[in-house]
């Protein structure tokens, strides 16, 4: 009977168990700027703001980070692959406002699971540092004043 239990706990737990996500995280340590991005839709050119209706209901996020905030959108794979392309390498433009408007700031590029790369890693009064499965937004001088 033991046994019996336990395969049929072990039953439950499995979908569970083997449903992956990845978590990518924006961690906005400015005191002033909200941020947001463009996507590269499976490596084409930058798709609508992270902040359009339909990215939200996608990525089931808000698609912006508040000062001072950190923003962990949790993907399920198939958003990944969808997003990111078969080599799971995904692309965005960065903002330092609350709709994508004016110039990108910057361009993060982030292989699923390793450190993303930013260029430029300082534009403005922005500092930008790659992490894994992220970014962290600063501002140069140091401060949260920016």
């Amino acid at each position: 009977m033991k046994s019996i239990f336990s395969l049929a706990l072990a039953g439950l737990l499995l979908p569970v168990v083997c449903s992956a996500a990845t978590t990518i995280t924006f961690d906005n340590r400015t005191g002033q700027s909200p941020s947001t991005i463009r996507l590269h839709f499976n490596g084409g050119g930058p798709g609508p703001c992270s902040t359009a209706p339909a990215v939200k209901k996608m990525t089931g996020n808000e698609g912006i980070t508040y000062p001072h905030q950190v923003n962990n959108a949790v993907l399920s794979d198939s958003v990944v692959a969808v997003l990111c392309g078969p080599n799971l390498e995904c692309k965005a433009d960065l903002y330092m406002n609350g709709n994508c408007s004016g110039d990108a700031l910057a361009t993060v590029t982030l292989p699923i699971g390793s450190t993303s790369t930013i260029s430029p890693e300082v534009s403005g009064k922005y500092r930008f540092v790659g992490s894994i499965n992220g970014v962290i937004m600063t501002c140069v001088d140091g401060t949260d004043n920016c």
